[in-house]
């Protein structure tokens, strides 16, 4: 059967077909325009910008599809804190990823406020547009526009559970940094009326309380306290053990009848006054792990320089500086912002400064260092007294310090004594394990290597490595160059441990005063071996002997001293802290195993000396506080660990905090139990012994040990 089409239907077809077609041309050509523009964007093209702009307003898309361009090319590269660079101790620069921004924030505001006029009311980027606007607002000193705008965002927003709770605070704690004290107690009492779940109501709560305690309203605020109190009991919450002491402590505080403070100062570079520079004061030790718009003290320093915090809490504090890549041309900031800032009713002052990063000198930029010695130099730091050098593996690992104490701005180093050096790695890829092993034995590793700086106290006052912002400077990069590997070496590298572990064996074997196999035989010996220390040094003794004879240095003697620790074999370990004094080199670890074997011994006075001795050199560690302090604590003297403890100001832990709540749940049972584990190097079975443990205060203070004591 034939089928007759006539022209009229072939017209009609033809006409539906070209219909169909423009329609979704149509539809689809916004899509092909978005990638288009995407591509000539990443290439740096004015062009596309404008045609993006074009875009944004053209009748071609509808709401939707407006708000996802404007996700796509305006949100997804705009940062949404307050600064791009943080300094702050003991970190000296905190930086972002510099995102590929192709548009002024003056270009962008407009769609900005777009969005949050006409997005879905659960729309993913809405807080951090208001995020966005928010910071803008405050840097460029117009809050009082933008805080308009968010509060009409909130009451369109209200109703959702994210994005309403998630915008009021922005709000609030903004009109707490604006000073706008009634402001926003009225705001935080709407906010406490809202259903927004249990967390947010304790929040609020306790900013309320924080506000009031700041405007001198004692009365009230021991009010909103016990409000709190109530609702926790009422509705059986179980709060977080951190948000419970702080409610303690505000109620404490009251009691105290604070005064609040001002603290003041001004931001100095090499003589410069920094204006327009992020100035934040956050609850000393967190430093910059808090940075977030909730942050209750944060101020931009003026034309001169100077900052200003009003109404301060009685507390400890830190300074941190909040920089944005168009303050720095050349090379990012260190800062000698280690001390920590005790407010308690008197106003301070604290002038900041900064400095560039010193510079290294050789060996630099990916050199290859020939003959038998490596000499390492950089620029001399005014003020220094020791100088500490670090060194890692290029795109691996994390750094080792292996110089703690060089006084001078160079070292000269042997290449047989580096090559007994050890690096530390993350895990996972083998190879580089491999690597890290032989560290400095391999030439076919690229190696970086930074230094800081101390003075005569003990705080830093210069580092080499931070944040480039340009790379006209030395790289800290460097191999060594070796005419040639050994067999055992390269089947190591090849992944054959038990193979490379045996010919390192006949090595020595060959020549007993191979230092480089003999290292390489006791470090693979312990490779498998899960991790006790005990057994490790065990395993790896006969070895650390027969290398303190051919080849002393002080980390082969450190860890002998160790295992002489472990087996209470106390002349040896006197023999060898007097070998390791002949080095005239310092190494924290073996100074703690001394004052510790002293201690074991009943040496208290002796231990105690050395210990007073040693807090002043490096009371900036947490290695020295915890051993140290724990030391003390078993013996039952917590007041003397609460006096180091009280003065350690560069950790990331509160350890006052912690030894104040374990001295209130003291179990001397339990903590000299752990105390044994930890001191023979079982911490496979103390990690066990935690988990059966009731007591948290103890079971908290033990692992922030083992974190730190590693």
């Amino acid at each position: 059967m034939q089928i007759k089409i006539t022209s009229k239907q072939l017209y009609i077809t033809g006409l539906i077909a070209l219909l169909v077609g423009s329609f979704t041309l149509y539809s689809i050509q916004p899509q092909i325009e978005a990638r288009s523009i995407e591509t000539g964007l990443a290439n740096g093209e004015e062009m596309s910008k404008q045609r993006l702009f074009e875009l944004l307003e053209s009748n071609q898309i509808n709401k939707q599809e407006k708000n996802e361009l404007i996700e796509t090319f305006i949100v997804k590269h705009s940062y949404s804190e307050f600064n791009e660079v943080f300094i702050s101790p003991p970190n000296i620069a905190t930086p972002v990823k510099k995102n590929i921004d192709f548009m002024s924030m003056e270009e962008k505001l407009p769609y900005l406020y777009y969005y949050l006029e006409n997005s879905e009311i659960d729309a993913g980027y809405v807080i951090k547009v208001a995020k966005i606007l928010n910071a803008y607002g405050w840097k460029t000193n117009n809050t009082e526009e933008i805080q308009l705008i968010l509060l009409d965002a909130f009451e369109r927003y209200e109703e959702d559970s994210i994005n309403g709770p998630g915008i009021s605070q922005i709000i609030l704690h903004q009109q707490i940094t604006d000073g706008q004290f009634d402001e926003a107690l009225a705001f935080s009492d709407e906010l406490l009326q809202k259903d927004f779940g249990f967390n947010f109501y304790l929040s609020i709560a306790k900013t309320k309380a924080e506000l009031l305690i700041r405007k001198d309203s004692h009365d009230e605020a021991f009010e909103t306290i016990a409000a709190i109190e109530e609702y926790l009991d009422e509705n059986e919450i179980r709060a977080d053990e951190s948000y419970v002491s702080s409610v303690k402590a505000l109620r404490q505080m009251l009691r105290n009848e604070p005064e609040p403070s001002t603290v003041s100062g001004t931001i100095d570079f090499n003589g410069e006054m920094l204006d327009g520079t992020g100035v934040y004061l956050v609850n000393h030790p967190e430093g910059s792990m808090q940075l977030s718009q909730a942050l209750k003290y944060r101020v931009i320093s003026d034309e001169n320089g100077r900052f200003s915090f009003d109404n301060i809490l009685p507390g400890r504090y830190k300074l941190v500086i909040g920089l944005d890549y168009d303050h720095i041309t050349d090379e990012s900031f260190q800062s000698q912002l280690n001390y920590p800032i005790e407010v308690n009713g008197e106003d301070k002052e604290v002038n900041i400064e900064l400095a560039p990063l010193l510079k290294l000198t050789s060996p630099v930029n990916y050199e290859e260092v020939s003959g038998d010695n490596i000499r390492f130099s950089w620029e001399e730091v005014e003020g220094a007294f020791s100088y500490a050098i670090s060194f890692g593996i290029e795109g691996a690992g994390t750094s080792t310090l292996v110089f703690p104490d060089v006084r001078t701005n160079e070292l000269v180093v042997s290449k047989e004594e580096m090559s007994l050096k050890r690096l530390g790695i993350q895990k996972g890829n083998a190879s580089r394990v491999y690597e890290a092993m032989l560290a400095f034995s391999n030439p076919s590793t690229v190696f970086y290597w930074y230094v800081t700086a101390y003075n005569e106290e003990g705080f830093m006052v210069g580092r080499s490595n931070g944040y480039k912002f340009e790379e006209e400077h030395n790289l800290p990069y460097f191999s060594v160059n070796k005419e040639e590997i050994s067999s055992a070496d390269e089947t190591l590298l090849d992944g054959d441990v038990e193979e490379a572990l045996e010919e390192y064996k006949n090595n020595v074997e060959k020549d007993p005063t191979d230092a480089h196999s003999i290292n390489m035989v006791r470090t693979l010996s312990i490779h498998e071996l899960e991790y006790d220390r005990v057994d490790q040094l065990l395993k790896q003794e006969p070895y650390l002997v027969e290398l303190a004879e051919i080849s002393p240095n002080i980390e082969i003697l450190s860890e002998l001293m160790e295992f002489y620790y472990y087996t209470k074999s106390w002349e040896a370990l006197d023999r060898t802290y007097n070998e390791y004094n002949r080095l005239d080199q310092y190494n924290l670890f073996a100074e703690l195993i001394y004052i510790k074997g002293q201690y074991s011994q009943g040496n208290v006075n002796e231990a105690r000396r050395l210990a007073d001795e040693l807090y002043v050199k490096d009371f900036q560690s947490d290695l020295a506080i915890v051993h140290l302090g724990l030391t003390e604590l078993i013996l039952g003297e917590g007041k003397k660990t609460l006096e180091i403890a009280s003065n350690y100001s560069n950790s990331r832990l509160d350890w006052e905090a912690k030894v104040r709540e374990l001295m209130k749940h003291y179990d001397k049972e339990q903590m000299e139990e752990f105390n044994s584990l930890f001191t023979t190097g079982r911490t496979k079975e103390l990690e066990e012994r935690l988990g059966e443990s009731p007591n948290n205060y103890l079971v908290d203070f033990w692992r922030s040990v083992l974190t730190y004591a590693k």
